[in-house]
């Protein structure tokens, strides 16, 4: 997982990567999406990984 969630962070960016569940669908991580964050935490680091699971989507938001 280590090596996925580097490589989709660092192109395009942390700035513009985001972390979804994706539920309802078969493919969803619901359910292991506690392990998948501590991995982002892990491979990105704190900064990169506050974007991926939750700021970057904040801001598109506007919240």
């Amino acid at each position: 997982m280590a090596g996925e969630v580097s490589g989709v962070v660092q192109n395009p960016g942390a700035g513009w990567s985001l972390q979804s569940v994706d539920y309802p669908h078969p493919e969803s991580v619901l359910g292991s999406s506690d392990a998948i964050i501590k991995g982002i935490f892990e491979t990105v680091g704190e900064d990169a990984g506050r974007k991926v699971v939750g700021a970057n989507a904040a801001a598109v938001w506007g919240i």
